[in-house]
């Protein structure tokens, strides 16, 4: 054969053998369906669970004043988490997973989270009519698996997001694996944050601009840089272990300011009447990472009896709204001693 006419005739195998494996299927839709569906994490929140489902990979952002129940809304996912599915004969309906919990505030109770954890067991046995006399190995068991790290700046948090890898990788690979991430107020450093703005030290560079080498460029940096670097270290940790993020956020409620309260107000999409308008201090890096946002809120209401003929005066009623996924409907909700519960 003509060597040119060889070598025309290799090179149109050689097409026709990339177009057929081009063209060939990748994968089947079951080996899809292993590949990238990820269970939804039931939270024990009845204004999460009841309303949507929340999976691995998103964020869900439990915005609100302090009093409001955000912090018990965290421990109460916790202790969902860490509860096993079943012991001693009792289904508790938990995950017995593994949680690591950023306490950005200082403020956990444990003592909260043990009550918390009695009293859903006391419920699960109750309901399923076995008593069992030993709680404690149960409890020892549960609180092995919840994992505190507490930061007292952003820059610790980011170097704890930034070196936590390898923790993260053994609970991935323990028996339940890593059930969620939770951040109690993610918003605990922003007036240290804004006190500390500015250009960096190595000088130049727009504070706008992307997160880049800290160490090279020098501190103080500004607080949009501190949010992108935040944003992207939580968003690393989500695509490599398929992580469901819980946030707590203080949150500046401006309804029934006048003036520039007004203002926000509109800017917010909210009226001087609907109570829900609020100032978010989160930048952009962060909004654009939450998936899911909760408001939680409370208001005085009048009392509506006596006790010992004196008035009982004004009341607490707490209510939640989504606001991402938008959904008008006010939710009204208590807190006691076992955790969350709609009224």
């Amino acid at each position: 054969m003509d060597p040119a006419a060889a070598a025309a005739a290799a090179v149109e195998d050689a097409f026709d053998a990339e177009l057929a494996a081009f063209l060939a299927p990748d994968e089947t839709a079951a080996s899809l369906l292993a590949r990238t569906f990820v269970t939804p994490l039931r939270t024990g929140l009845p204004l999460v669970d009841r309303f949507t489902s929340f999976r691995g990979g998103q964020l869900l952002e439990l915005a609100g004043a302090a009093g409001c129940g955000r912090t018990t809304a965290l421990l109460q996912v916790a202790v969902t988490c860490i509860l096993p599915e079943v012991a001693g004969g009792v289904p508790y309906g938990g995950r017995g997973g593994h949680v690591l919990f950023y306490d950005l505030d200082g403020k956990l109770d444990i003592v909260r989270l043990m009550e918390m954890l009695d009293c859903q067991m006391n419920a699960a046995q109750v309901a399923a009519g076995v008593a069992v006399p030993e709680e404690l190995p149960v409890i020892h068991d549960c609180l092995t698996r919840f994992h505190v790290v507490c930061c007292t700046s952003s820059f610790e948090f980011l170097a704890s997001l930034r070196t936590i890898q390898p923790l993260l990788d053994q609970l991935a690979a323990s028996p339940g694996g890593l059930a969620c991430l939770l951040i109690d107020n993610v918003a605990a450093f922003h007036w240290l944050d804004r006190a500390a703005r500015g250009p960096p030290a190595g000088g130049g560079g727009s504070h706008m601009g992307p997160p880049g080498d800290f160490a090279a460029e020098g501190a103080p940096l500004s607080q949009y840089r501190v949010h992108a670097a935040l944003a992207a270290q939580l968003r690393a940790l989500q695509q490599r272990y398929r992580l469901p993020i819980i946030a707590s956020k203080h949150t500046l409620l401006t309804a029934g300011r006048g003036g520039d309260g007004k203002q926000q107000q509109q800017q917010q999409g909210g009226t001087a009447a609907d109570g829900w308008a609020h100032r978010d201090t989160m930048l952009k890096p962060w909004q654009d990472l939450v998936t899911h946002r909760l408001l939680l809120r409370t208001e005085e209401q009048p009392g509506g009896g006596s006790r010992g003929g004196q008035g009982v005066g004004q009341l607490p009623v707490r209510l939640a709204r989504w606001l991402l996924p938008e959904d008008p409907t006010v939710l009204r909700f208590d807190v006691s001693d076992a955790g969350i519960h709609l009224c």
